[in-house]
């Protein structure tokens, strides 16, 4: 349960709805902020994943835009 890549790829199964997941944007915004609360420095991807949720352009209905958030995450 605490490997960081694990759950980035399991946050992008479900945004993109593989293996036969239904997408589920509430699950990767889940999986995503678990990733992030675990991720190493040398494999940032699942930091930039979730920053781009919180750019006003995502336009993503379950998270209110911060753009200072999304930069601490670009960081």
């Amino acid at each position: 349960l605490g490997h960081p890549l694990a759950m980035w790829r399991l946050s992008r199964i479900y945004l993109e709805g593989q293996f036969k997941q239904e997408k589920n944007l509430k699950e990767v915004l889940k999986w995503l902020k678990r990733a992030v609360a675990a991720a190493i420095p040398i494999r940032p991807d699942p930091l930039y994943e979730l920053a781009r949720f919180y750019e006003p352009e995502a336009n993503c209905p379950l998270v209110i835009p911060d753009v200072q958030y999304a930069f601490e995450l670009y960081k």
